[in-house]
C-alpha cells in the first residue's frame, strides 16, 4: 500500500509492479523499527509505529492531526492547487485509514495506542511544547 512509503502528503512512487511489495515492506519496516527501538532514544513518524511497538513499556505515542481546513492551507502553502490539496488529503486519509485496517484488523486512529493527540492547527511551537510537557510528566511518573 502507497501509505506506508508516504511520509505525508507528498506523492509517493508506484511500487506495486515491482517483487519487492507492500507486504514485504511492511514485514522490513517493523523489523527495521523494533531494532531501532532496542537501540534507545529515538522517534520514529508513521509507517505503523504505534501497531509495530504497542507492547513495548518505553515508547511515547504521539498522534497528530488537523482539520481538512488547516490541512488544505498548508500544502496549499507548498504551491499546490486546492484541488490538488483536496485529492492529496483525501488519498492520504483514504490509504491511511485502509492499511491500518488491512495489516492491524483496527480503525485509524487506534486512539488507545496513543499516550497525547494534538491537533496542529495550535501552531508548531505549541505542539512541541506539549509533546515535550507530557513526556516529562509520564517520566515523572515512572520514576515515583
Amino acid at each position: 500500500m502507497k501509505v506506508f512509503w508516504r511520509g505525508s502528503y507528498e506523492p509517493s512512487a508506484d511500487l506495486s509492479h515491482q517483487p519487492f511489495g507492500p507486504d514485504r515492506m511492511v514485514e522490513v519496516g517493523e523489523e527495521v523499527m523494533c531494532k531501532i527501538a532496542e537501540r534507545g532514544d529515538c522517534v520514529i513518524v508513521g509507517r505503523g509505529a504505534p501497531y509495530f511497538l504497542r507492547e513495548r513499556g518505553d515508547t511515547f505515542h504521539v498522534f497528530l492531526y488537523a482539520p481538512r481546513a488547516e490541512k488544505l492551507r498548508r500544502i496549499q502553502s507548498m504551491g499546490r492547487s486546492l484541488s490538488d490539496a483536496e485529492d492529496l488529503v483525501d488519498t492520504v486519509d483514504r490509504e491511511r485509514i485502509l492499511f491500518v485496517k488491512h495489516y492491524f484488523g483496527a480503525d485509524w486512529p487506534t486512539r488507545s495506542l496513543y499516550h497525547v493527540m494534538i491537533n496542529t492547527a495550535v501552531g508548531d511551537e505549541n505542539v512541541i511544547s506539549t509533546i515535550l510537557h507530557s513526556m516529562r510528566s509520564l517520566e515523572r511518573e515512572y520514576v515515583s
